[in-house]
């Protein structure tokens, strides 16, 4: 059987603990055949789990690293009769088991405990390997922090008296009908508040302020630690010791965490399913209690410390711990569920086995055995883990970037991308190439084209059609009252002719300033005609009264035009329409009243929202359809006349808005219906008439220029670059 790290706490001695003799006699060297290395005396080997047909394992515990290594039957047996000589380990076997290994399994499992730094450096030969196994450098080690800093753990407590002290109390938790009861109470409460659901989900809402964010931090701190706890007493119940306790480090970001590696001593696996679990049912359990308290009691500083507390629990449980793709409390879960330690790396190699068959050919025997459909499921699992882990890292690579400054920032993303991302696949093109040989005849030859195949695809400037939600309307105005005044005649709504009258206002106010005007006019007039007859006046004189007669005109012409403008007339034969039903003859109007709307039923156009990212393949010219809500309208050619050059900030019609059923996402704004996402305004002209002259929502396909994927990515990159370039 493959050997298999697994995480260990702190050693300590155990009943059916063995220890690794090493006084075992060495058998005669021989030439040509290599010595075999000296066993650290410190080593302890564990009993462990069965497998699932019945073999039995064992574990060698390392204290120095707190590691278990997962062996075998055969790997067990070379252990207890271990020498210096692969014959003599060979013979041994031989002579006292049915084991028959052969001389590359002895010195293939030597190599490996050489890589698992559980030999005595006594050679050249062990050191080597050593340094050349794979495993994380120290912390003094700059690589360490480099690779580290996402993720590290800080000790801080050996809560050891306090367990044995606390889990006894406790007892009455695990009794059927405390059980029982806390699973009636935890329904009710989940069924009672899904009752409530807009008001929950509102509270959730309100509570997004800055006194709300330090309540959920308070709730996250308490359930965070009773989610500890749960792990820590299980653990006691079932003998395991809770070496200690600490703040592990997440992206910078601390949470609690409780070490109970030691879990693996334990040899059936429900029991470290029950502790693996254990932190996401307390935290569940607290979830449902809080919502039931949270229903039955009133408005108050209690029950939005219930709600605080359902929240996090609930969102923290599903959000992080329940994932099995990172090593969190669902990996654990499932791990222990299935009974087989090291799932990450026991489905991966599965998976690159499965690739390397099926891309190359590789005739590599399965690294384990299983039924067809565990078989199947490992590897949907690794397949599945790849991929979340892609984007995991690619989103905390863009993290690390945001949270330091520029420079800093750069070198961190470059880093996450390049050993998260571009490592795995480097490692296992660097295996592709050598064992190049190994290749199936055909295959080298039907990837790389099929390589080519979609290189050119990629390249290939394809045509590219751009949709968007749109609005079918008549070229319209809205007509508003240009000054304050009184309704003298008002046309009702239907159809009108080119200069036919729509409104007429009446301004008191304006009639008084012309009247008074034209009275300043005639007396200025009759001073100057004395003036100009009189010998006693002077020529200085006369020029006053004259200018002070322009200056009279000048205020009678200002005032006809202002009542020129009280009678509003339509530019085209239209028709008048949505006019208030409260306007009568007789109402008075502020300035920038609308009265009504003149629709010009000759002239369509076209209103689309395209976005920011469809933009640059859209241009003046360009020819499309638009398709109305209503598939029994005919769709109608159409043609882009203008592009805005800013965001929509305002929808034209709140009929867009899909807070009153249309396609654009929208919040409100004082009226205003503002798009949550960023769209331009398209303006498109109409070729033709609708059958049916309304307004009418729909989609438009617009003809956008030719593009290849590829050049659009590197357009895209390039663009980020430079944006980001500066500092």
């Amino acid at each position: 059987m493959p050997l298999h790290l697994m995480s260990a706490v702190q050693v300590s001695p155990m009943t059916g603990a063995v220890p690794i003799n090493q006084a075992l006699p060495p058998a005669a060297g021989m030439p040509g055949v290599p010595v075999l290395p000296s066993l650290r005396e410190d080593l302890v080997l564990v009993a462990s789990s069965d497998n699932p047909d019945g073999s039995p394992t064992w574990a060698v515990q390392d204290p120095v690293r707190n590691k278990f290594v997962q062996i075998g039957w055969l790997e067990f047996e070379m252990l207890s009769h271990w020498q210096t000589s692969p014959l003599g380990v060979m013979a041994s076997l031989a002579e006292d088991t049915p084991l028959r290994p052969s001389l590359e399994d002895v010195l293939s499992f030597a190599h490996f405990l050489r890589q698992q730094s559980l030999v005595r450096l006594d050679s050249r030969e062990d050191v080597a390997v050593a340094r050349a196994a794979p495993g994380k450098p120290g912390i003094s080690n700059w690589h360490w922090w480099l690779h580290n800093y996402l993720f590290f753990r800080i000790p801080l407590a050996r809560p050891d008296r306090v367990l044995s002290w606390l889990t006894p109390k406790l007892d009455w938790l695990f009794t059927r009908w405390a059980v029982l009861a806390l699973t009636l109470m935890c329904g009710a409460g989940a069924v009672l508040a899904t009752r409530q659901w807009e008001l929950f989900f509102q509270t959730f809402v309100d509570s997004l302020t800055l006194g709300g964010l330090l309540s959920f931090a308070l709730a996250l701190i308490l359930a965070k630690t009773l989610h500890e706890l749960g792990h820590a007493v299980v653990a006691t119940r079932y003998g395991v010791r809770v070496a200690h306790v600490g703040v592990a480090f997440l992206v910078l970001w601390p949470m609690l965490y409780t070490d109970t590696g030691e879990s693996w001593r334990l040899r059936d696996p429900r029991r470290r399913l029950h502790i693996a679990a254990a932190g996401m049912t307390v935290e569940m359990v607290l979830a449902g209690l809080a919502l039931l308290g949270w229903v039955l009691t009133p408005p108050g500083p209690l029950r939005s410390a219930f709600f605080y507390l359902a929240t996090t629990s609930v969102v923290m449980t599903l959000a992080l711990n329940i994932s099995p793709f990172m090593r969190f409390d669902g990996y654990y879960v499932l791990s222990d569920a299935l009974d087989m330690p090291n799932l990450h790396d026991r489905a991966g190699a599965i998976a690159k086995t499965a690739l390397r068959r099926m891309l190359l050919g590789f005739k590599d025997p399965w690294p384990e055995h299983f039924s067809p459909t565990k078989h199947s499921v490992l590897l949907l699992f690794a397949l599945g883990t790849w991929i979340y882990r892609l984007f995991l890292f690619l989103g905390i690579a863009v993290a690390v970037y945001l949270m330091f400054f520029k420079l800093l920032g750069i070198f961190l993303f470059l880093v996450e991308i390049i050993w998260f991302v571009v490592r795995p696949f480097y490692t296992e093109f660097k295996v592709w190439g050598k064992r190049r040989n190994d290749i199936q005849r055909g295959r080298a030859s039907m990837w790389l084209l099929g390589l080519l195949v979609c290189v050119g695809l990629l390249a290939f400037p394809w045509a590219h059609d751009i949709h968007a939600p749109a609005q079918l309307r008549a070229d319209y105005t809205i007509i508003y009252s240009p000054l304050a005044g009184k309704i003298a005649a008002l046309h009702q709504p239907g159809n009108v002719a080119k200069g036919q009258s729509l409104v007429v206002l009446d301004s008191p106010k304006l009639r008084s300033d012309a009247q008074r005007a034209q009275i300043n006019i005639n007396a200025t007039r009759a001073a100057l005609q004395n003036a100009e007859l009189s010998s006693d006046t002077n020529r200085e004189q006369v020029g006053k009264l004259g200018v002070t007669v322009e200056q009279y005109q000048a205020e009678d012409r200002a005032a006809g035009e202002e009542l020129a403008r009280l009678g509003i007339k339509a530019d085209y034969a239209a028709l008048w329409t949505d006019v208030d039903p409260n306007l009568v003859v007789g109402s008075w109007l502020r300035p920038q009243d609308a009265i009504g709307t003149l629709v010009n039923t000759s002239s369509w156009v076209v209103e689309a929202w395209v976005e920011e990212s469809e933009l640059q393949n859209l241009k003046v010219g360009a020819a499309g359809r638009f398709y109305p809500a209503n598939r029994m309208d005919a769709p109608l050619a159409v043609t882009v006349m203008e592009i805005d050059t800013a965001r929509t900030t305002a929808l034209s019609h709140p009929g867009m808005s899909s807070e009153h059923g249309g396609p654009i996402p929208t919040v409100t704004d004082g009226r205003a219906q503002v798009p949550r996402d960023t769209v331009y305004l398209v303006k498109l002209r109409v070729e033709g008439k609708p059958a049916q002259v309304r307004w009418s929502r729909g989609r438009v396909t617009l003809q956008g220029e030719r593009y290849s994927k590829v050049r659009r990515a590197i357009t895209y990159a390039s663009s980020v670059l430079i944006r980001e370039s500066g500092f």
